[in-house]
């Protein structure tokens, strides 16, 4: 079962973060995977820690920097090239 498109805007408004939006979505009878939170999560900080080339250091470092504070295996992010 789906959204229509104005329901969907409607949800978004009232809740603001992806978090809060797939709750809702749980308790409102809609099918969201036991791990989609935890696939989020893993995707965004995929792209937000991605590995680039740093000019000005001349070597690769993160897209931005990853806190000290997150807990989680971020073994995903691949290991660091030429090691």
């Amino acid at each position: 079962m789906g959204l229509a498109f104005w329901a969907t805007i409607n949800v978004l408004i009232r809740n603001c973060t992806f978090f809060q939006v797939t709750k809702h979505l749980r308790y409102s009878c809609v099918a969201v995977p036991a791990d989609y939170e935890k696939l989020f999560k893993k995707a965004l900080f995929t792209f937000r820690h991605q590995r680039v080339y740093d000019p000005n250091k001349e070597d690769i470092v993160h897209l931005t920097n990853i806190l000290d504070d997150i807990d989680d295996e971020l073994d995903f992010l691949g290991p660091y090239p030429f090691q």
